[in-house]
């Protein structure tokens, strides 16, 4: 099973409940958008340096653990 399809399939169980998204890369951000998510952070990886890997791998983490926290 695709990441997408599982995604869908978590999506349609969850029968109208929103949920925030953080997406790594064009295609999950327009899949999830598509399929009515919320998109509250995005990270486009296709083109960057390895320091601006690390930023951004460092700014995903903080990202992760404030919305776990919430």
């Amino acid at each position: 099973m695709s990441i997408f399809r599982a995604l869908a399939a978590l999506h349609k169980s969850l029968k109208g409940e929103s949920c925030d998204y953080i997406t790594i890369g064009k295609k999950a951000r327009e899949f999830v958008v598509r399929t009515g998510g919320n998109v509250v952070e995005d990270f486009d990886i296709a083109r960057s340096t390895q320091p601006e890997l690390t930023k951004q791998a460092q700014s995903l983490s903080r990202s992760i653990i404030r919305l776990y926290q919430s």
